[in-house]
């Protein structure tokens, strides 16, 4: 008896045109993220070493989204709970550029507060 041949879907029966789209648009969004993240210079003495430790691991991240990137347009490439953990990744990315952008460009009185208050947000997301 033969055995059936597998049948290859296309990536728009596993996600739809649209899903396909929004998939790769993410991953672009994320990537610029990253990017801006990069380019933030200047951090005060005191939390130097921590801020450039953080960028350095964002960008750790960008040949993971690369590979994401490649497999959004495969048949087994991004799932519906791929895109939910892309959502999460962004929101964690966000939050990470806010802390960075405040520790960079705001005042010192108010960023103390700030960082506090996005530390929390960020410690709140993480654990729902």
């Amino acid at each position: 008896m033969e055995s059936p041949i597998p049948t290859v879907l296309s990536s728009s029966e596993v996600l739809g045109d649209s899903e396909v789209a929004a998939a790769a648009a993410m991953v672009r969004e994320l990537m610029e993220v990253i990017e801006t993240v990069g380019s933030y210079a200047g951090f005060r003495k005191t939390q130097r070493k921590d801020c450039l430790n953080l960028v350095r691991r964002l960008k750790l991240l960008v040949p993971l989204l690369e590979e994401i990137k490649d497999q959004v347009g495969n048949p087994l490439g991004v799932s519906g709970s791929g895109m939910d953990s892309l959502v999460s990744l962004k929101k964690a990315l966000l939050g990470a550029k806010k802390l960075l952008r405040i520790v960079t460009m705001e005042a010192r009185y108010i960023w103390q507060w700030k960082v506090k208050q996005c530390c929390l947000d960020f410690m709140v997301f993480m654990i729902n």
